[in-house]
């Protein structure tokens, strides 16, 4: 990719790399939160970042709270109750 870069003679900011480091260095359902939001400088993109994490860690945690009370079955208790009825006897 570099090489391209310097054949087609393409200056590439300092910042511009570094922003785009940091975003592909983040988990994959943050980059997905802060790849739609504006960001111009660093500091934003960090915020915004941080914001993500925080909506992320939210989620997680009603997540818990519903399994925790019954409302959604999770899917290993589902796989585990298909494999108990299929389950060969000798």
């Amino acid at each position: 990719m570099e090489v391209a870069i310097i054949k087609a003679q393409i200056v590439e900011s300092q910042k511009a790399t570094t922003m785009a480091r940091f975003l592909y260095g983040l988990n994959r359902d943050i980059q997905d939160i802060v790849e739609l939001h504006y960001y111009s400088s660093i500091s934003t993109l960090v915020h915004q970042a941080s914001k993500g994490k925080e909506r992320r860690k939210e989620k997680l945690l009603k997540r818990d709270k519903s399994l925790k009370k019954g409302m959604h079955p999770s899917k290993a208790t589902k796989k585990r109750a298909w494999t108990h009825c299929f389950s060969m006897s000798k």
